[in-house]
């Protein structure tokens, strides 16, 4: 039997995290976070509310706790796992996150198209920590994804 492969489009981060979702302040529900002037703007599915959060400057992803770093609001698709969390920004990162660790031959990021680019650390798996390439682990982040996708529902959304 053939490994499985992963056959990923090495995705930039900045092409994952466009759009953020989050529990919303007011109701805990799922929020979206959409790129706007001067920060973001917030957008909850089940209550409404709308809210505009300023750019605060230099941003951090704390090691524990996954959060919005713009506006300090939990992440709406995270689950503890391996004594962390697997989390994602959005749908279409869960989906990358999904698919890298579920395969069995991932690319090494070293090569692109025939070319040398280790230098580069801009792809999403590239930036994933450790305890999430190991082998040993796969069973288990995988089990928290479908969790995910279980708790944590996707409702039907419009996006700007």
């Amino acid at each position: 039997m053939h490994p499985k492969r992963t056959h990923l489009q090495i995705a930039k981060t900045s092409q994952t995290s466009k759009e953020v979702w989050v529990h919303c302040p007011r109701c805990n529900a799922a929020a979206i976070l959409f790129p706007a002037a001067e920060g973001r703007r917030l957008s909850c599915l089940k209550c409404a509310l709308e809210k505009h959060y300023e750019w605060n400057g230099y941003l951090t992803w704390p090691k524990r706790d996954p959060i919005d770093p713009h506006t300090g609001l939990s992440l709406w698709l995270k689950w503890p796992c391996c004594g962390q969390f697997v989390w994602a920004l959005n749908p279409t990162q869960l989906d990358v996150l999904e698919s890298y660790v579920g395969a069995d031959l991932r690319p090494s990021g070293t090569f692109k198209q025939g070319k040398f680019v280790s230098w580069q650390n801009s792809t999403y798996e590239n930036r994933l920590p450790s305890w999430m390439k190991l082998a040993r682990n796969r069973r288990s982040i995988l089990k928290a994804i479908e969790r995910i996708r279980r708790d944590r529902p996707l409702p039907a959304q419009e996006t700007s």
